[in-house]
């Protein structure tokens, strides 16, 4: 017959409590629960503290007795003291080295430096604060993680979300995919931020980008939420079939600012850029590079308007205005710089620049400027007509799909005005309460019942947290091209992404909980 099997004696469970009498007895004291030897300031079990002391100290020590005793014990206590104090003290000046870099490798993020520039601001006083391009790197991913994790939170917490999409090449000729969120809580705080930067190294088709923004939008608890998307209005965002919103199957929108510039693009201004951006590239061409550096120092000479023209890029719509506006300032003192200055045959560019009908395409795209073509013989302003025209059918074509929710944006921006009858039948019932209660005001939405009123304040959630600028677009494009320079062309793409999040967002890390982390520290080199 098997013997029963006896039960394991567990010490931690007895809540055995360390006696005084100990410290004078075997010379033991405790420290953090623990009974500590002060001669070899060891950690043996409870059970053994006699056996320790007669096997190793009482030869030495029974020959102290009372205040003698007392004195050597006294001693011993204040050694380990100061023991203890000296790595507590390294502790505290560690973590606040600690603290200091992280903070560092921020303000060179914020400020789009790269991470060797921290070895520059060591020379200046923070001999004990780590600061190579490999710590600065491995702080900004730290910290880029922790502001995703608060990120993630929000996201949790808000009622909707509404995405929007913009796809741009870097200095490297990859596509880069910004995907940006906003989002809007129960007290109707609005938070906009960078959500993910997806590098996308082969195609750019629908599919490429809806792999991407699904696998972004998963991470952070799918599409429950969702409110809108809005795209840039390319064919791989708004096709039907095979573009994004296709395949997403949701509603979607174009984001205004992009289709208006979309709708500049389609104005039939070819000859005009033609000519604009022959004589820029004349001009700023790096084979004439002396040649530029006269065209700026007469403009200087004259005191022209501008001091220099502007490159035109087909990839950034917003500097085709810039361009052409500059352009348009500088009309007069581009003919004479090319007669006087250039040692080449400029005569067919003099007359291009001359002709009424390249103005009249030039004074269209600067509106603000058109006025001073009413001085001008000859002009014939009847291309006027022909591009509005073209202009509105093409907005037509592409604001079709506001029609649709034409009705929905009337009962937001108006809802104590609109007809009733003409609302969906789920709102009628809370409209009339709505509309017959005098005390509400212009901000009802925020002090809307919840309990009145379910429908129309979530109705109020989601139309509030659409997009309604691309402002958050075109500036995190302008800190990328600045972050991407041609001498940082070899950042990875986990970096870049790094970088863009922390130089954009409006979420503080926490850089003393950072500091905190650290269990053991080492003195820097």
């Amino acid at each position: 017959m098997a013997k029963p099997i006896a039960k394991k004696h567990k010490v931690d469970c007895e809540n055995r409590v360390f006696q005084e009498c100990w410290e004078s007895d075997y010379l033991f004291i405790e420290n953090n629960g623990k009974p500590v030897c002060l001669q070899v300031l060891c950690v043996p079990k409870e059970f053994n503290l006699s056996r320790h002391y007669k096997a190793l100290h009482e030869e030495k020590f029974k020959k102290y007795c009372g205040e003698s005793r007392v004195a050597i014990i006294s001693e011993y206590k204040k050694k380990l003291k100061n023991q203890t104090g000296l790595f507590t003290k390294w502790s505290k000046v560690q973590s606040s080295s600690i603290a200091t870099s992280y903070a560092m490798a921020l303000e060179l993020a914020k400020s789009k430096k790269p991470f060797s520039d921290g070895t520059i601001v060591k020379k200046m006083n923070f001999e004990t604060v780590s600061l190579s391009h490999q710590t600065v790197a491995r702080r900004i991913a730290n910290m880029d993680d922790h502001v995703s994790t608060k990120l993630y939170d929000v996201v949790q917490k808000c009622r909707y979300f509404s995405l929007s999409l913009d796809e741009s090449t870097d200095h490297s000729d990859v596509s880069q995919l910004l995907i940006f969120i906003r989002t809007i809580q129960d007290d109707f705080s609005i938070h906009e931020e960078l959500l993910k930067l997806a590098s996308l190294h082969g195609t750019t088709k629908g599919v490429d980008f809806f792999d991407a923004v699904q696998k972004c939008v998963n991470e952070y608890g799918g599409f429950g939420k969702s409110s809108c998307i809005v795209t840039d209005g390319a064919k791989a965002m708004v096709g039907s079939e095979v573009g994004l919103s296709g395949l997403l199957k949701k509603k979607w929108f174009h984001c205004i600012s992009h289709q208006e510039s979309l709708c500049g693009k389609s104005v039939k201004l070819a000859h005009a850029m033609k000519v604009v951006v022959k004589v820029t590239n004349f001009i700023r061409d790096r084979n004439w590079s002396l040649s530029h550096h006269k065209f700026q120092a007469f403009l200087e000479e004259i005191d022209a308007a501008y001091g220099d023209l502007l490159l035109h890029s087909e990839i950034h719509w917003l500097s085709t205005g810039k361009c052409l506006v500059r352009f348009f300032g500088l009309r007069r003192e581009i003919p004479l710089f090319l007669r006087d200055e250039v040692k080449t045959d400029t005569i067919a560019l003099e007359e291009e620049l001359q002709n009424p009908g390249f103005l009249c395409e030039l004074a269209f795209s600067c509106e603000e400027l058109a006025e001073e073509l009413q001085h001008f013989e000859g002009a014939n302003f009847s291309i006027f007509s022909s591009n509005t025209e073209y202009i509105f059918e093409d907005f037509n074509n592409r604001f079709r799909d506001f029609e649709t929710m034409k009705e929905d944006f009337s009962l937001f921006n108006n809802p104590l005005g609109v007809a009733i009858e003409h609302q969906p039948a789920t709102f009628q019932l809370e409209l009339c309460d709505l509309q017959a209660d005098s005390f509400l005001n212009t901000n009802f939405f925020k002090i809307l019942s919840e309990e009145r009123f379910p429908k129309f304040k979530d109705f109020a959630f989601k139309i509030t947290s659409m997009f309604g600028s691309t402002y958050i677009c075109e500036s995190t494009f302008s800190t990328m091209k600045y972050i991407t320079l041609r001498y940082r062309s070899s950042l990875t793409d986990e970096s870049l992404s790094h970088l863009l999040q922390l130089a954009t967002t409006e979420t503080r890390p926490e850089l003393k909980a950072w500091s905190m982390c650290y269990k053991r520290y080492r003195k820097q080199h």
